[in-house]
């Protein structure tokens, strides 16, 4: 997770705030400053807040995080856009709230969206939606987050010394070892299940026993009483076996007894049903005169059948015969009416080529004058044409002339604005080095700073010396010791002007003017470079001022150049405007002599100088010889329909008359075959029915055919009851069937007492092989339970060291850690001390707790013996080495920042300078690494500072880059 944007609305001490780390670019390393209570924790306490709706230390109320300095109806909320896997992704989060006048808190809110370019996709609408889809995002709760992201005060050691419990919840997320939890509950479950298995194999057993079929009643074990049982079978399988022999032998005597009872009346039953079909027969041949005379009707109706048929033919093929008559009839007519038409078209025609040279000559004058018809549009308003561009080209005249003059115009106006920028450009060249000047000059006197005040001390000193040493001097008295100093023997006294005999030396020591002047020359000089330091002193305003002037100038001089580029713009889209205009008016020019030149062509060619009567003209032409050109077109076509008909009619009149002659030629033959027909039957046309009768036939063909089938159906039966019957004679079945009845009694006695048998044999077979199979299953059952147990125990946390399987794989993890952290650790703590994970076995789960190796005593220590820097440096080390191992592995998340709070103030100087190469080392493998600190080292060190500025009770942020 890498924040981009961290926007805060009333939260804590900021009101309107926005923070984009963005502006970091390549440093990853930043430092956030301010003073004391200026909200510096405010900020990781609106990231954490906006991800898990909680403050960056557990302490902290929620109620505690709306600024005081909130209006009433203006919500706080937290907006925070991160990238997380190459996502980004941007949450909202309102903070709850009472209102004035309300007793209840607003509801909170929660939005989070993915951000694909410029557009957002909306991932969850509601807190608990919200929460449910950071955590997947995420993959950490917040206290996780605060232990290995956020490192808040008093806090950040919390994972350093939490216990194996503590532990295990954090790596199990960050590692994904769920799965071997999951496989030490599946192990449990599993153990559960074949436990309750076992149970319930035992109980059917038990059942099972006890179903069984037998008038033995048994005790013991599973096992005896199963080995009882399958010699109980193996006896009642012999029993069964006894039985069926025995009962082959019933059926045998009742199938003896059943097959001479069914052999004696099938003998009786063949002997009646023959007595019965002898007297059917016989009443069946009383009816054969009937049958004679059906016969001789028979045949005449067949005969007439085929009469009927050729007589049908003969009449339809008369039919035809007379239709192709008609027809013939009707295209002789239609041929003389065709020849007729042809006649009245061909003298049209006659008519019309006559006038075909008058037309020819119109359709000339119409060709020559097509292009003048054709564009009508242009022809027909051309005067009107050559009027509008007249017009325009005079507008474009004029249009030229107030271009040029505005042109003048503003080429005057460039030249002032160009002498404008000149004088702007001089003053400022002048301004610039003046403050050049006062740059020496504040440059100087910061160097000298120091010196002026040692010349301060010094002048004080020289103003004492020069108090006490006036204090001492005597005007007259020094006069005269001077006097007497300066004369020698026989000199001219200046004074009195006598002369001197003796000069009288005084003892008393003479006033020291020398030390007086060089002490006046020495105040004098620090004097003036005091003056000159007065004179200094007031250089900034100055430059100040004339900074001002000069920012005044150049914005000056930067609004008279963009005035001047305007004015070029304008003038440059006005030569753009002028060559245009001149194009345009060319253009109409020589548009307006392509116009007149098309009026003199128009009237030389059409002769009419009016398009109107032209066009009327021209239409009444074309309309002439549109409808000459229909009329011969319509004759010429008709005449050729007429033709083709005619020729299409002969065609037809000539196959009829064919048809014809066919027809009355198989009319002939017809009456002819049926002449022959009657004469080969022996029949008379007096002797055929008047109509032919096709249901009566069939009535006759059906009754004769049933008559001679019973016949014969009736002598074959007759014939074989004969066969069957023999020699036998008419029996009595009364003894027979009493025998078969008690021999059939026998059997099936004897049937159901084995049927019982075997039943009950089958059902303790199959319970048998039941058990044998619940038995083997039960025995497995068994076996793999152990070792399921001993497994799931060993999965669970009872064993030697007490550590599940999740542990075991989660101390792998631990160590890989600690290894990673010991690298860092050295390096912070100059190889003094190394983390090392306590194998010793405790109350509980153990296995994850950790304890520090110190190389100089050669000795485990305990965690909490670290003073507060240790403790933090430790924190440190562990923190960025689970981040480091995490990152090796990208198991799914994704710690590509760490934000750490304050702690840097118990270092020494050493261990800071160490710390400080840990976190740029850091920061160069791509992390980003957020860190709250007063100590002043820091400041220095990072180039990059997010500055928390306080006004007292609002607070602002800016970022500032070395």
């Amino acid at each position: 997770m890498r924040p981009i944007k961290l926007e805060l609305q009333n939260f804590g001490p900021f009101i309107h705030e926005t923070i984009d780390f963005t502006q970091l670019g390549d440093h990853h390393l930043f430092l956030i400053s301010g003073r004391t209570g200026s909200g510096k924790t405010m900020l990781f306490d609106a990231m954490t807040y906006a991800l898990y709706g909680e403050a960056s230390t557990a302490a902290r109320d929620e109620a505690a995080l709306r600024s005081h300095f909130a209006e009433a109806g203006q919500p706080t909320f937290v907006r925070f856009q991160f990238a997380l896997n190459n996502r980004v992704y941007e949450v909202t989060r309102h903070l709850p709230y009472i209102k004035p006048g309300n007793k209840t808190k607003t509801l909170p809110k929660l939005e989070v969206i993915e951000r694909l370019g410029d557009d957002r996709k909306l991932l969850a609408k509601s807190v608990k939606d919200g929460n449910q889809q950071l955590k997947e995002l995420l993959k950490i709760d917040a206290n996780q987050f605060r232990q290995i992201l956020i490192l808040p005060q008093g806090e950040f050691k919390k994972f350093l010394v939490a216990g194996s419990s503590e532990k295990q919840k954090v790596l199990r997320t960050l590692f994904d070892t769920t799965r071997f939890k999951a496989l030490e509950i599946k192990l449990a479950e599993e153990t559960k299940a074949l436990q309750q298995q076992v149970r319930e194999t035992e109980q059917e057993i038990e059942v099972l026993l006890s179903q069984f079929k037998s008038e033995q009643q048994l005790d013991g074990s599973a096992v005896s009483q199963l080995e009882e049982r399958g010699k109980e079978i193996t006896r009642q399988q012999e029993a069964a076996a006894a039985l069926e022999e025995r009962l082959v032998e019933y059926q045998a005597a009742a199938d003896k007894a059943e097959q001479q009872l069914q052999s004696a009346a099938a003998v009786n039953q063949a002997i009646e049903e023959r007595q019965q079909v002898t007297e059917q027969l016989t009443g069946h041949r009383q009816q054969l005169p009937d049958v004679s005379e059906r016969e001789r009707q028979l045949d005449v109706m067949r005969a007439m059948e085929q009469l009927t048929d050729v007589q049908t033919d003969a009449e339809e093929e008369q039919q035809k015969l007379t239709a192709v008559i008609e027809e013939a009839a009707a295209k002789s007519e239609t041929l003389q009416y065709i020849q007729r038409e042809i006649k009245e078209r061909s003298d049209q025609l006659a008519v019309l080529e006559e006038r075909q040279p008058q037309v020819e000559e119109m359709r000339t004058r119409l060709h020559d004058w097509q292009l003048f018809y054709l564009n009508r549009d242009d022809y027909g308003r051309l005067k009107q044409t050559i009027a509008d561009y007249s017009k325009e080209y005079q507008q474009y005249e004029d249009k030229m002339g107030q271009l040029a003059a505005q042109q003048r115009q503003m080429t005057e106006q460039q030249l002032q604005l160009k002498d404008s920028i000149q004088v702007f450009k001089e003053e400022i060249e002048c301004g610039q080095e003046q403050l050049s000047h006062f740059a020496v000059q504040m440059k100087a006197a910061e160097l000298h700073e120091s010196e002026n005040k040692t010349n301060e001390q010094e002048l004080r000193l020289i103003n004492k010396q020069l108090s006490q040493l006036l204090a001492s001097y005597d005007e007259e008295r020094c006069a005269a010791a001077l006097l007497r100093h300066q004369l020698h023997d026989g000199e001219e006294c200046p004074v009195c002007r006598q002369t001197v005999s003796q000069v009288v030396q005084s003892e008393e020591p003479l006033f020291d003017m020398q030390q007086l002047w060089d002490l006046q020359e020495q105040r004098v000089r620090l004097e003036t470079r005091l003056t000159h330091r007065e004179t200094a002193a007031g250089i900034p305003a100055r430059y100040a001022a004339l900074a001002q002037s000069v920012a005044g100038l150049e914005d000056e001089q930067d609004r008279t150049s963009a005035a001047l580029a305007a004015l070029t713009r304008e003038m440059d889209e006005l030569r753009e405007q002028q060559a245009h205009m001149k194009a345009q008016r060319t253009a109409a020019d020589v548009k307006l002599e392509y116009y007149k030149a098309q009026q003199s062509q128009f009237t030389a060619v059409t002769g009419f100088s009016s398009y109107d009567d032209f066009y009327e003209q021209y239409r009444s032409m074309q309309q002439r010889v549109g409808d000459y050109d229909e009329e011969l077109r319509n004759a010429e076509l008709t005449l050729d329909q007429l033709t083709q008909q005619q020729q299409h009619e002969q065609q037809l009149y000539e196959r009829i008359n064919g048809e014809q002659r066919e027809r009355q030629l198989n009319v002939q033959k017809l009456t002819q075959k049926y002449e022959s027909m009657l004469s080969g039957f022996q029949l008379t046309k007096e002797q055929l029915p008047a109509t032919f009768d096709e249901q009566l036939m069939a009535e006759l063909e059906d009754r004769l055919d049933w008559y001679k089938e019973q016949e014969q159906a009736m002598t074959v039966k007759i014939a074989d009851l004969t066969a069957r019957i023999g020699t036998q004679h008419f029996t009595d079945l009364q003894p027979l069937e009493m025998e078969f009845e008690r021999q059939r009694t026998v059997y099936e006695q004897q049937q159901e007492k084995l049927r019982r048998q075997q039943y009950q044999l089958e059902h303790n077979i199959s319970l048998m092989a039941r058990l044998q199979h619940v038995l083997a299953d039960y025995q497995k059952t068994v076996g793999r339970h152990e070792e399921i147990v001993t497994l799931a125990q060993l999965f669970g946390g009872r064993n030697r060291q007490k550590l599940t399987l999740e542990n075991f794989v989660l101390t792998y993890y631990l160590e890989q850690t600690l290894k990673l952290s010991n690298t860092r650790l050295d390096q912070m703590t100059s190889y003094r001390y190394q983390f090392q994970r306590k194998t010793q076995v405790t109350q509980g789960y153990s296995g994850l707790e950790i304890e520090i190796f110190d190389n100089y005593s050669n000795k485990v220590r305990d965690i909490s013996t670290l003073s507060g820097g240790e403790t933090f440096l430790a924190s440190l080390a562990l923190a960025l080495g689970l981040s480091d191992y995490v990152t090796q592995l990208s198991g799914g998340i994704n710690l590509e920042s760490v934000f750490i709070d304050e702690g840097f103030g118990t270092l020494d100087s050493e261990t800071l300078e160490t710390a400080i190469a840990s976190l740029v080392e850091l920061e160069q493998s791509g992390k980003m690494v957020g860190l709250i600190s007063h100590v002043q080292e820091l400041k220095n060190r990072i180039p990059a500072i997010l500055t928390v500025n306080s006004s007292g009770y609002l607070s602002t942020t800016a970022f500032k880059i070395k």
